[in-house]
C-alpha cells in the first residue's frame, strides 16, 4: 500500500455515490494519513479501469441498471488475474448472497446497500493494520520519501532555465557549497564542479552525493533565487528535514522489537506515530506540489 488509496467504486446513481461513499470515505482516509482517490463508473461496460491492479478496493452494487451484474464484472476482473478486494452491495442483501453462493464468487464481501460506508471502512481498516506492520510502514515511508526526492530533482531541473545567468551561478555556487560542507572525502570531484560552469549542474544534481537534504535545501536556493515564492514556501525544507527526513533515516537504521515497535530513546513507532508521519508526508507532498506551481508560474 502508498500513502493514495485508491477505491473505485462501480454504480449508477452518481448522487449517492457522492453523499454516501466519496465525501464521508475521503475524510475517512485523510483521517487515517492517507490520500483518498476515489472514482466511480456506471458498469455499463467493462473497462481497463475496473481492472487496474493498483487499486485497493472495489465497492459494487451488485444489481445494475438495466440488468447490468456485478457478478459478470467480477469475473471478468478476475480473469485477468486481478484480485482487488470487492464490496458487493445490494438493496436485497439476502437474495445477492445467495445468488452468488450459488455463482461461487471468490475474494469478496457483502453487505446491505445502506451500510456501504460502515463495512467500506472495516475493509480499509483491516488492510491498514496489516501495513501498519512496522516493517511495512517502515517500507512506506522509506519509498515515498525516494519519490520526492525524485519530484524535488526534477523542479530544480524545470526551475534551473527560469534563472538569469547571475542567479544561476549562485545557485550553483550555493549547491556545491553544501555539498562541499559536508563531503570532504571527495574534494577532488567538487573541486571539479567549483572550477566548471553552470552548464553542469545536471550533474551535480543527479550525483549520489547530492543526497535529501542538500535537494531540499537547494529547493529553497531556487526558490529565493527565482522570487515571488510566498515565504512559507521558501523555508519548507527545514520542517521537511526534521518531520520527514530526520525520521527516514531513524528509521533506515533501527529494528523492531519482539512487541512489533521501534523504539529510539524515549521515541516509540507506533500506530500513532506512523499516522503522523503519514500525514506529514502528505503535507510535504502538496507543498512541494504548490511550490513547483509557484517556480513555473
Amino acid at each position: 500500500m502508498k500513502l493514495e488509496y485508491k477505491i473505485l467504486t462501480i454504480e449508477d446513481e452518481e448522487t449517492w455515490f457522492n453523499v454516501t461513499v466519496k465525501r464521508p470515505l475521503s475524510e475517512y482516509l485523510s483521517d487515517k494519513g492517507f490520500m483518498p482517490k476515489i472514482e466511480r463508473e456506471d458498469g455499463s461496460n467493462f473497462s481497463d479501469t475496473m481492472a487496474d491492479p493498483s487499486i485497493d478496493l472495489i465497492l459494487m452494487d451488485y444489481n445494475l441498471a438495466g440488468g447490468g451484474n456485478g457478478a459478470n464484472l467480477i469475473n471478468s476482473i478476475r480473469e485477468l488475474n486481478v484480485f482487488t478486494e470487492v464490496l458487493f452491495y445490494s438493496g436485497k442483501e439476502d437474495e445477492m448472497r445467495e445468488e452468488a453462493r450459488k455463482l461461487r464468487l471468490e475474494g469478496v464481501y457483502f453487505c446491505n446497500r445502506t451500510e456501504v460506508g460502515k463495512r467500506a471502512q472495516d475493509i480499509i481498516n483491516f488492510a491498514m493494520d496489516k501495513v501498519g506492520q512496522t516493517n511495512a510502514m517502515r517500507a512506506l515511508i522509506m519509498s515515498e520519501v525516494a519519490n520526492l526526492d525524485m519530484t524535488i530533482n526534477s523542479i530544480l531541473k524545470e526551475g534551473k532555465p527560469k534563472l538569469d545567468a547571475e542567479k544561476l551561478s549562485k545557485f550553483k555556487d550555493n549547491i556545491v557549497g553544501k555539498i562541499h560542507e559536508q563531503q570532504f572525502e571527495n574534494m577532488e570531484k567538487i573541486e571539479t564542479w567549483v572550477k566548471q560552469d553552470p552548464t553542469i549542474i545536471d550533474e551535480i544534481l543527479d550525483d549520489r552525493f547530492f543526497d535529501s537534504a542538500k535537494k531540499a535545501m537547494a529547493l529553497s536556493s531556487l526558490a529565493k533565487a527565482k522570487g515571488g515564492v510566498p515565504k512559507a514556501l521558501k523555508t519548507t525544507h527545514t520542517k521537511y528535514q526534521s518531520e520527514v527526513l530526520k525520521e527516514r533515516n531513524t528509521l533506515a537504521h533501527v529494528c523492531q522489537g519482539s512487541d512489533g515497535c521501534i523504539r529510539v530513546g524515549e521515541c516509540v513507532y507506533d500506530k500513532d506515530k506512523f499516522l503522523t508521519i503519514r500525514k506529514s508526508l502528505i503535507e510535504h507532498i502538496k507543498n512541494i506540489d504548490k511550490l513547483r506551481t509557484a517556480l513555473n508560474s
